[in-house]
């Protein structure tokens, strides 16, 4: 209980991610809680934002063009590719080119704060996020730390809801390193849903939900349970406990065994696949025949 007895929350939006702010904001306890959001609408209004979405939605259309035009081999493709740089430089310009030095400022009347809840959103890969307002590698985040060590050595749970954010690789050798003190690392084994789909913001708040539990549980036991069930929410989510115990889809142990493991168990599934096909082709011949 004492563990849980504030949730203060900072979350990082790269992704302009309005619907998870509002999931993460109805999940909260009524008591000794809040909500901390950067970039903050100081920086960029809810009219920036608007703007930001409609360009984003006009680069995504183009690229699209832009992708079957360059596969039939047509003379317009300059066209679409002089369009697409030209919305990538709008967008620069709407976000001024957000990066690491405007979070630093945007973190600075936050610094002397501790923080129970670390939320990161944005698109992920390999340790680089980028959202529609701003673009973060890893190597920004450990800067962030350096900087502001009170905001991520205190919390007891970091969500990352972006792509491929709870692999072995970025709970074993990347994240632990930069929340030391997290009981619980959420993220995802593979590729996490859009920011709005319904069953991204149901998970939000199941996980924000669950968080005191996982966070107090007793045993590996107790987080598998709370795990099953953040998997039911369809969901591809991954949980590091306690810097050792690994949850994933078809397997849970040691982070140390986990990248061999994950990869043993899909050996495993498609052979159990290939399995059930011959066994099916050999029942249809069986019934087909005279």
């Amino acid at each position: 209980a004492q563990l849980a007895a504030s949730t203060h929350v900072l979350f990082i939006d790269l992704n302009n991610a309005e619907d998870e702010l509002e999931a993460v904001a109805i999940s909260l306890p009524k008591a000794n809680a809040s909500l901390a959001v950067v970039p903050s609408l100081s920086r960029f209004s809810f009219r920036q934002r608007d703007q930001i979405l409609k360009v984003k939605a006009q680069y995504d259309k183009t690229a699209k063009e832009a992708e079957h035009c360059t596969l039939k081999s047509k003379q317009s493709c300059p066209v679409l590719w002089a369009k697409l740089r030209e919305l990538e430089l709008e967008r620069e310009r709407l976000t001024d080119s957000y990066k690491v030095d405007q979070l630093l400022e945007d973190l600075a009347p936050l610094a002397n704060r501790s923080f129970d809840v670390v939320v990161i959103s944005g698109h992920h890969s390999k340790g680089y996020f980028r959202g529609e307002i701003a673009e973060l590698a890893v190597d920004d985040l450990l800067r962030v730390d350096s900087v502001y060590p009170r905001l991520f050595r205190h919390a007891r749970t970091v969500i990352l809801l972006g792509c491929e954010t709870g692999t072995p690789h970025m709970f074993g050798n990347v994240f632990p390193a930069i929340f030391p003190s997290a009981t619980t690392l959420v993220g995802a084994e593979d590729n996490a849903p859009t920011r709005s789909e319904a069953r991204n913001l149901a998970f939000i708040e199941a996980t924000l939900a669950a968080e005191p539990k996982l966070t107090g549980a007793r045993d590996a036991d107790d987080v598998l349970a709370i795990h099953k069930r953040l998997l039911a929410r369809k969901w591809p989510v991954t949980i590091l406990w306690r810097g050792e115990h690994y949850f994933a889809k078809k397997w849970h142990g040691s982070i140390r065994d986990a990248g061999p493991a994950l990869l043993q168990a899909e050996i495993d599934e498609e052979d159990r696949k290939k399995g059930r096909r011959v066994r099916s082709s050999s029942q249809e011949r069986v019934s087909l025949a005279p």
